[in-house]
């Protein structure tokens, strides 16, 4: 519509400029035949005057006439005016150049002989008006003209049209089959469908779109993956722990008390199994309270280095038992705005971890220090190491390394993702780097202020 438009308004100023020019050329023609036939109309030789009309007819194609200062037909090109020479005529515009003023009008198209265009303007010898002339042009001699123009125009509408329709139908395709193919993978995705993937060669904002599509889907499936995998390991962990509190219990019911160093070990074992059932217990609340923004962080004044203390005092026996060094190196004092309690938590859910994965005879250090950066508590070990395409998921929920799934709760992808949504409440992040066959380092990062 807008290239319809666009050129019924060039056909428009075309035929307007056409005219115009048209009406120029008339003025100028008018002129030189009034500066030909003034002196002899001034003189009143009107015959002569006659004649060099005649003369001009097969000169131009305008249809012209001459009156004299009493507004008197003196000469004209037409046969058919002729005869009225002698007497008034009193055509448009002949009364206002008799007057001394050069007259330019277009007049309606009632037919194809209807004049179109006509100037009429003064003859003036000796600054004086003694005459007037008029020219005119018909339809015809222009319409061949403007129809080849409006068809020119109209030629370049429609292909100007069939381009744009084509290229708005290419374009159209290219946003609507990702859209479309979008739409049916959301639907498959609100269904359940998972695993839902759009292989698109898309760019612009469509294709960052359908990128942000894939990357939901895979971590929507990486999460359902991981929640079954964590509902069977919760549910095998409470099974195994209900059949050895219960086959203790059994025990005991039929008389194994009686013996005083049987029912220690059944009674120890009831307690750590107790221990584990409320671990498994406290581990869910706590990430549940984590994700859900209900966990309270009462902020004050904590050292760092205390942190780390306290963190590897918890856990000195853990690391004797397991025949493992566990030193503490603190550079400077740092101190940070949090919660001494939950940074005591994070720290020593990466020391658990640390220890749990490194063999007899190694190593975990913790180290602690302050740049421009933040404060820092580092913990490394050199254990196993974590194979790097699982590094990006460390922190998930519920993710759990293959071959470093350990005992107890931890061993099931929480103790990480604690750590890390308690970092992040304090305002900081933690990271980690690992060497398959060497040892992990993680990294908790807090900045000077986490007043925020």
């Amino acid at each position: 519509m807008a290239v319809v438009v666009f050129a019924v308004m060039i056909a428009g100023t075309i035929e307007r400029l056409l005219v115009n020019r048209l009406a120029q050329d008339l003025v100028s023609q008018a002129g030189l035949i009034a500066g030909q036939v003034a002196e002899d109309l001034a003189s009143g030789d009107q015959r002569t005057v006659a004649r060099a009309l005649v003369l001009i007819d097969n000169e131009t194609t305008a249809r012209g006439l001459v009156v004299d200062a009493l507004g008197s037909l003196v000469g004209a090109t037409e046969i058919e005016q002729r005869e009225g020479l002698g007497r008034r005529n009193d055509e448009v515009g002949l009364a206002t150049a008799l007057a001394g003023q050069t007259v330019s009008v277009v007049l309606p198209r009632s037919g194809p002989e209807s004049e179109v265009l006509y100037v009429a303007l003064p003859i003036v010898w000796q600054e004086r008006v003694v005459g007037a002339i008029r020219l005119a042009y018909t339809l015809r001699d222009i319409e061949a003209t403007i129809r080849q123009i409006n068809i020119g125009i109209a030629v370049g509408a429609v292909v100007t049209v069939a381009i744009a329709a084509a290229l708005s139908a290419g374009l159209a395709g290219a946003i609507t089959t990702p859209i479309r193919a979008l739409s049916h993978a959301t639907r498959g995705l609100a269904a359940g469908e998972l695993d839902q993937q759009l292989d698109l060669k898309t760019r612009g904002e469509v294709g960052e779109l359908v990128e942000a599509f894939n990357q939901t889907a895979a971590r929507l499936h990486e999460y359902e993956v991981a929640r079954r995998e964590f509902a069977s390991d919760v549910s095998h962990e409470l099974h195994a722990l209900a059949s050895a509190m219960q086959t203790a219990a059994l025990a005991l019911e039929r008389g194994a008390d009686a013996e005083p160093a049987l029912r220690e070990r059944l009674v120890t074992g009831l307690v750590g199994h107790t221990r584990r059932l409320g671990r498994l217990a406290d581990d869910l609340l706590e990430l549940a309270r984590l994700e859900g923004g209900r966990l309270a962080i009462e902020r004050a004044p904590v050292p760092l280095v205390g942190v780390a203390q306290q963190a590897v005092a918890e856990w000195t026996a853990e690391a004797s038992w397991r025949q493992v060094t566990l030193e503490l190196v603190a550079d400077g004092s740092p101190i940070v705005h949090g919660d001494h309690e939950r940074l005591v938590q994070a720290a020593g859910n990466l020391v658990e971890n640390a220890l749990k994965h490194t063999p007899r005879a190694g190593s975990v250090g913790v180290r602690v220090w302050s740049d421009q950066s933040g404060h820092h508590l580092e913990v490394h070990d050199t254990g196993q190491g974590i194979p790097p395409e699982s590094l990006p998921f460390i922190f998930h929920r519920f993710y759990r390394v293959e071959g470093r799934s350990g005992g107890g709760p931890t061993g099931m992808g929480l103790g990480l993702a604690i750590v890390d949504r308690i970092v992040r409440a304090h305002g900081g992040e933690v990271s980690v780097t690992s060497e398959p066959g060497v040892g992990s380092t993680f990294h908790i990062t807090l900045p000077h202020s986490t007043r925020a």
